[in-house]
């Protein structure tokens, strides 16, 4: 969700892919957008819920609902502190008044301080009951935490671990529950997110990132088919790689991409809806903003009228019925 630093990072054998096999595995597809997508109204099978990311308001999270409604999005993905304690009343008040929705809360799993476990797991049973109160009714768990180096195997066997203990405290308040697999966490590379959804209980499911997965050289398409009903939701978003002027990666560069508006980056936005409807997709999709220094408006519009422009509309079907 939110950007992280982190040095290469290694799973058994393989490395953090390069520049050359990133791009292979995103490249040109067979399966491409029609010239006109068909509408959601319209469509045969039934559309995916469209969100949108209250991130880049951050502690404006009101603003942010005001121009979502403006721009026609009926659901948002908020984060946990923007639904507790005092915020929480005004943040519900203001979904109430714009009517709209929350989709999901994302919320933050910290899982390298065996010290403050018992802390979390208490933090995480108070969203859980705030969520259950309010009608939220899905949690996705990011990390909080970035390792400095590769993770080893006792760091995803803890991640698994805290992961199921946390979920509980969901389960318990009636709220489903997915991971976010994310650069410097050990949910990052194909084999660990493999892993560890085989470990997990088969209620949590996945919310992979388009970003996240350039970054770690991983298809959508084979990871959606592989995962099917645990794909709770994907966010949506585009990237630019960076190289140098000769094409090359940045010498020592964490990152692999930046953020990019929808259609502005290296990623063919229009070729991750074609894979997404190719694959007869119909879970979650959320669009997320992560480019800085520039109002929040900006992206919101960029991005709003990118998909309009393909046919998906803001206004979509129900939450309850994902």
């Amino acid at each position: 969700m939110s950007e992280r630093t982190n040095g290469p990072e290694t799973s058994g054998a393989g490395t953090h892919p390069s520049t050359s096999t990133l791009k292979a595995a995103h490249g040109s597809l067979a399966n491409r957008l029609p010239d006109t997508f068909i509408p959601a109204a319209e469509a045969a099978v039934i559309p995916p819920l469209l969100s949108y990311s209250l991130l880049p308001w951050r502690q404006h999270a009101a603003e942010g609902i005001r121009l979502l409604a403006r721009y026609g999005w009926t659901y948002c993905e908020a984060s946990e502190g923007m639904i507790l304690g005092d915020a929480g009343q005004h943040f519900a008040d203001e979904l109430a008044r714009n009517e709209v929705a929350v989709s999901a809360v994302y919320a933050f799993l910290a899982f390298s301080n065996p010290g403050r476990e018992r802390e979390m797991y208490w933090h995480h049973s108070r969203i859980a009951v705030e969520m259950r109160r309010r009608g939220y009714r899905s949690v996705i768990l990011g990390p909080a935490d970035v390792l400095r180096g590769a993770p080893q195997e006792e760091d995803l066997r803890r991640f698994v671990r805290i992961t199921g203990e946390t979920a509980a405290r969901y389960r318990d308040a009636g709220i489903r529950v997915a991971v976010h697999p994310h650069l410097g966490s050990p949910l990052f590379l194909s084999g660990s997110i493999e892993r560890a959804m085989e470990e997990l209980a088969e209620d949590i499911g996945l919310v992979p990132d388009c970003g996240q997965l350039a970054e770690a050289g991983i298809p959508l398409v084979p990871l959606i088919r592989r995962f099917g009903p645990r794909i709770h939701a994907i966010h949506l978003k585009d990237a630019a790689w960076i190289t140098t002027e000769g094409g090359e990666p940045i010498p020592g560069g964490r990152r692999r991409t930046r953020p990019a508006d929808l259609g502005c980056g290296s990623l063919n936005a229009d070729e991750l809806l074609a894979e997404l409807s190719a694959a007869s997709y119909t879970g979650g999709i959320t669009v997320e903003d992560e480019r800085r220094g520039r109002p929040p408006e900006e992206g919101l519009r960029a991005n709003t009228r990118f998909l309009e422009s393909r046919g998906f509309r803001p206004k979509s079907r129900p939450v309850e019925e994902l």
